[in-house]
Order: structure tokens, then sequence, then C-alpha cells
């Protein structure tokens, strides 16, 4: 079922440049792979028909990410929305029909979670009255349990909690194997590009380990003090 755009609703996609997720998340190599995710994020919103603000580092204020976020949200009930679904770019398995379902869950009342794998969450859908900024900024942003706390917060604030799909979202080298075990869920492009970085990585590894074993086996009969290698 797909909705057409909501008066009450909108989509915050809060989601820094790609230039910003590299330097952040340095395993990518370069901001391909960030690209990717967000136009695929964007792609998938905008289906949906609902309104939606992309929010990056630009438009971002506040110290820590829990006041960056928790801003963000404020900026969206100010323009005098009544709920909001909020997502990043870095669940690839994200689709319109997630934010449709949390679109259609937040008309009868309730509050919306995707659950990620890593212990936090890919969206939420929230009223207004459900949002509480002292509360939301003493949450444990980018740590683990995350989505315990802010599950008990909702079943205090909330008339009802309702869960979406649990997803992988992708923050290290490991994520990137995970999300890959999910390939129907992904673009063809994607999936390039994730398979790309993986026998990248491999090749660097397999460099890597060359060298040093050239470098052991080259100066293994070294008759002077031990030499001491420090490749980290």
């Amino acid at each position: 079922m797909k909705f057409k755009s909501s008066k009450n609703t909108a989509i915050l996609i809060f989601a820094n440049s790609s230039k910003e997720e590299l330097r952040q998340k340095p395993f990518a190599k370069n901001p391909i792979l960030f690209e990717a995710m967000t136009e695929q994020t964007l792609l998938e919103v905008q289906k949906t028909g609902i309104p939606y603000y992309h929010c990056t580092e630009i438009e971002q204020k506040g110290a820590t990410f829990g006041e960056r976020f928790v801003n963000a949200i404020e900026s969206i009930y100010e323009l005098g929305f009544e709920n909001i679904i909020t997502v990043g770019n870095d669940c690839p398995q994200l689709k319109a029909t997630h934010l449709n379902k949390a679109y259609q869950q937040l008309q009868l009342g309730q509050t919306i979670l995707g659950p990620s794998r890593d212990g936090g969450f890919y969206l939420m859908g929230l009223h207004h009255s459900n949002f509480d900024r002292d509360l939301f900024i003493r949450l444990p942003w980018q740590r683990l349990g995350l989505f315990n706390s802010i599950t008990t917060v909702f079943n205090t604030l909330s008339n009802g909690l309702y869960l979406l799909p649990v997803h992988q979202d992708i923050d290290s080298l490991l994520d990137v194997k995970k999300v890959l075990a999910f390939s129907k869920d992904l673009s063809k492009n994607l999936i390039k590009i994730l398979q790309e970085l993986l026998a990248d990585n491999k090749k660097t590894q397999i460099s890597r380990s060359l060298l040093i074993s050239h470098l052991f086996f080259s100066h293994y009969h070294n008759k002077g003090s031990p030499m001491i290698f420090n490749f980290l």
C-alpha cells in the first residue's frame, strides 16, 4: 500500500554527507559506499510520497550525537508536523514498505521502532506527544543497549510500541559481510560496491602479510640486535 503526502507526518533522514561519513568510518576507503547508501535511502523515501528532510552535518546543531539528533527532531515538529519518521542512510535493507508501515501505525497512535542487529535502530516513528527532549538526550546514543533503553522510554511515554523487522546496518567491514547475506534486499549497484570493498580489503591484507613475511625472512640471519616491526 502506497501512501500519498501527509500534512501531519514527515520523514527525517539524519545522515551526514559522504565526505563526513568517510571521515568517521574510514574502513570504506572512499565515499562511493556512502554515496550509494544515501542514494538508495532517498529513493525508498521518495517512493512513499511522504514529505522528507535530509539533515546533514551542515544543518545539525549540538555538541553530541544525542543533542544533534534531538535538535533535528525538534526542528521537524516546529514546522507543524505531528508525526516524524526518522532514518539514517546506513541500513541498505530499508524499504518504502517499512516507511509506509510506520506511517500507517502512526495514524493508529503507535510508536514504531525498526531494530538493528547492533542493538540500535534503523527507523523510529514518533508522535510529538511522545517526544521528551530531556529523556532523549540522556539515552546511550551510539552505544550498546540503546534499543533496550529507548524501548523502556517508549513503554512509559506511548500507548503502544510497534516493531518492524530486525535489519543490519553498516558501520564496519564485518557489517559489510553480514549485510551481503541479505543480498536479495539490496540493489545490484550496492552489492557490487560492497563486494569490491571486501575484495580490496582482502588484497590489502594479503599484501601486508607478504611484506611482513619478506622483511622477516630477509633479516632472519641478522647477527645484530633483533628487529622490531610495528605495522599497527
